[in-house]
């Protein structure tokens, strides 16, 4: 897990990795996301809104295995490039490299850096429009490093970004183009640590921060609820091809995956990151993938621990 702290001004802010897991198979993960057997799971879809404000509108994405973390891919700009993003609930926001990035790893990822120019929607921020980033040089600059010691520093953006699959074909998709965002994100001038050397070109923060993703997409009309979903497996190999690993879910739940009941923990934060309350910690017995035993005489052994200190 990385922690990170992001650099604004003088102020410092720590972030902790955190993110809600859940098993299944193998063979669950090269089915479609629809009814429809044929389909071709790179293909996100959204289901029509129905009457009564339920959370059956939500669009869904193939998330993949990068080293020790799970990916997606969004596309961005005016036409749309592809770029595949480290999904982080630890962090606010969204950064990938542009072009002219100094030793940011190209080689090594799944994508060229991503070119502004290119974009027809493409626009930097000036420095009265800046965010959570101090003015250098007529743009909006900042930064975030990690305790591992990768970091990266980039200028605030705004282009066209939408969720999609892997496939040239996704972002041509007229029902994943309804989903573009007019979105913030960081256009990455420098990398260091492990950023330059992950398979993935850069990373989007999932926090309950205003600046993330999710949120942009609720507030401008393109999700119905904010709240969104993952879904993960553990592969044991990576590609920059793409091994599908898991699904991430926008706006709604979709349960077709569900094979028991979804237990649910209250979020005790209002904002900033997502939390919840520990009651208690077990291990499983010859460890697993899962909290489930695999059989009758696997057990489950309770750690003690202070309650009071872990949630404080």
């Amino acid at each position: 897990a990385r922690y990170s702290h992001l650099h604004q001004s003088a102020k410092s802010t720590t972030e902790r990795r955190s993110a809600t897991m859940k098993e299944f198979t193998s063979d669950s993960a090269q089915q479609s996301f629809t009814t429809n057997p044929h389909r071709n799971l790179q293909a996100p879809i959204a289901r029509a809104k129905k009457k009564g404000g339920l959370y059956n509108t939500y669009q869904t994405s193939p998330l993949h295995q990068g080293y020790g973390t799970h990916y997606a891919t969004i596309w961005v700009g005016t036409p749309a490039q592809r770029k595949s993003v480290i999904i982080d609930t630890g962090s606010h926001f969204t950064a990938f490299p542009c072009t002219g990035c100094d030793d940011c790893g190209e080689e090594h990822h799944t994508d060229k850096y991503f070119d502004p120019e290119a974009s027809t929607t493409f626009r930097a921020l000036g420095c009265l429009e800046c965010n959570d980033s101090v003015c250098d040089e007529g743009r909006c600059v900042f930064s975030q490093t990690y305790t591992e010691g990768s970091s990266w520093h980039a200028y605030e953006s705004v282009d066209k970004v939408f969720i999609g699959g892997k496939e040239l074909s996704s972002a041509l998709i007229p029902i994943n183009n309804s989903f573009k965002t007019d979105f913030l994100f960081g256009c990455q001038v420098k990398e260091t640590g492990l950023f330059v050397t992950q398979l993935a070109d850069g990373i989007m923060g999932m926090s309950a921060h205003p600046s993330t993703l999710p949120r942009a997409m609720y507030e401008q009309g393109k999700l119905e609820h904010n709240m969104f979903s993952m879904c993960f497996r553990r592969e044991l190999h990576v590609s920059k091809q793409g091994i599908v690993a898991g699904m991430l879910t926008l706006g709604g739940i979709d349960s077709r995956k569900d094979f028991a009941p979804m237990v649910y923990a209250r979020n005790v934060a209002k904002s900033g990151w997502f939390t919840v309350y520990v009651k208690n910690v077990f291990i499983r017995e010859k460890g697993g993938q899962s909290a489930k035993a695999d059989d009758k005489t696997q057990t489950l052994e309770k750690i003690p621990v202070d309650l009071y200190r872990m949630n404080s």
